[in-house]
């Protein structure tokens, strides 16, 4: 049988992560689509090398069902609500995918 994309790579995702991501944190993960393409999010917190909080925002969109785009925006967790709204947020929406 063959699975849906999204739900796949981010099951798969959200498996590795601990083992890449020191202290990985999993702060939300949501579906939702952009220009009719399903997609999906895990947003999450980490130790960085240099010893701070970092936190991403990893993204998945299934292009066409054999094809998935990944988007990772990260910054540290200070930060992160500030930027996410100044810049990762907008360019996510400027997407054109169809």
């Amino acid at each position: 049988t063959k699975q849906d994309m999204i739900p796949m790579l981010l099951g798969n995702s959200e498996k590795a992560f601990p083992a890449r991501f020191p202290e990985f944190t999993k702060l939300s993960s949501n579906q939702f689509e952009i220009d009719s393409h399903k997609a999906g999010e895990v947003i999450f917190t980490y130790r960085a090398p240099a010893g701070s909080t970092t936190e991403q925002r990893f993204i998945l969109i299934d292009k066409d069902g054999n094809t998935a785009i990944y988007l990772s925006f990260q910054s540290k967790a200070s930060d992160f609500d500030a930027l996410n709204e100044r810049y990762f947020t907008p360019i996510l929406d400027s997407l054109n995918l169809n």
